[in-house]
């Protein structure tokens, strides 16, 4: 419930949601422009292509947050203007093929960028179109990013009896050893609100690696992928209810944190009662990983053999999906949110037969 002023009367009034109606919502337009190249070698053994697209699009549907004065929270809105482009490349080949033994070797990678040209039409006083701090929205930097203050480090008993106050933001107290210190991302000489810096979420790049073999009646199919330059907020390591707060009332994840005893500069001093000033800064993390994502071994019985049992042919196989995952991502899983359910780890066995 929400309190009205009208006239002189104080009146209670309700909302069916936390969403502003917009009326002029309109449809997002799209255009796109993709160029490519296919490359084939040795009759066909080796085979290469490499794609080019960009796309543009106006008014793209997005949530926008606004002041809460107004009784709502968020409203749909049209962006102004958004452009993304990638590059994919992929290249396979048949390394062995012969009647006991084929080999067949593939490998892609591709790329995938989107930079925001135009928000809503402000523009500044020299004609230039203005950011959406408040969203999170800057001209030219992708949609998905963060923006906040940079980690560096923790303040040592030995700083603190040479600090300034340049070296903490106006208006904070003094810093104590053991807390979080803010680097000078803008390199002005002191900690002010302009020190906040844009951190891209998007990977640099993505790609996998497959392994296509048979031998006699072996075969095998392996399928690697990794992502790479991908960085996450990682909330477990600074949020209460995910156990990261330092404050005691949770078991949280182990980290070298600060004492007396131990002035580390990974993570701040413990505390019971108050929330950890700035903590927030330390979830940025590096998310890249490589991921044995799936494989396949499978026989198939001599046809002497299924002749003999009536059957026309019979293979057996196991398969696994997410065997082995390389990161320093510090979560359940590198792909999923802190509190989400991971990506599982299957394993099949089977049978398959034809009569």
């Amino acid at each position: 419930s929400y309190e009205y002023l009208f006239g002189s009367q104080l009146q209670i009034g309700y909302l069916p949601g936390s969403q502003l109606l917009n009326p002029d919502l309109k449809w997002e337009t799209t255009g796109s422009f993709n160029t490519g190249i296919d490359f084939n070698a040795f009759d066909g053994r080796i085979s290469a292509t490499v794609e080019y697209y960009q796309t543009s699009t106006q008014d793209l549907l997005v949530q926008r947050t606004i002041p809460s004065i107004t009784g709502y929270t968020q409203m749909w809105d049209n962006l102004g203007e958004t452009e993304s482009n990638g590059w994919d490349l992929s290249l396979g080949g048949w390394v062995v093929d012969n009647n006991d033994f084929t080999l067949k070797l593939g490998a892609t990678v591709s790329t995938q960028n989107n930079t925001i040209i135009k928000i809503d039409g402000r523009v500044d006083e020299d004609g230039q179109p203005v950011d959406d701090i408040n969203n999170g929205w800057f001209i030219g930097e992708s949609i998905n990013v963060i923006y906040q203050y940079v980690f560096d480090g923790i303040w040592q008993e030995s700083e603190i009896e040479n600090i300034t106050e340049n070296d903490y933001l106006p208006g904070d107290a003094a810093p104590t050893a053991g807390s979080v210190r803010l680097a000078d991302h803008n390199g002005d000489g002191m900690i002010t609100i302009d020190d906040r810096k844009i951190f891209n979420l998007d990977p640099e790049w993505y790609g996998s690696f497959n392994i296509n073999a048979l031998y006699k009646g072996f075969d095998l199919i392996v399928d690697f992928y990794t992502v790479q330059g991908v960085q996450r907020n990682n909330s477990y390591l600074y949020n209460y209810d995910a156990g990261g707060s330092l404050n005691g009332k949770l078991n949280g994840m182990r980290v070298d944190y600060w004492t007396p005893e131990n002035q580390s500069q990974e993570a701040p001093r413990p505390q019971f009662t108050a929330a950890v000033p700035y903590f927030g800064t330390m979830g940025i993390q590096d998310a890249s990983y490589f991921r044995l994502r799936s494989l396949t071994f499978g026989y198939t019985l001599p046809r002497v053999v299924t002749q003999s049992l009536s059957i026309d042919k019979a293979r057996v196989y196991f398969t696994g999906t997410n065997l082995f995952t390389q990161t320093q991502y510090l979560s359940y899983g590198p792909e999923s949110s802190p509190g989400s359910y991971p990506e599982a780890q299957t394993f099949t066995f089977g049978v398959n037969l034809s009569f």
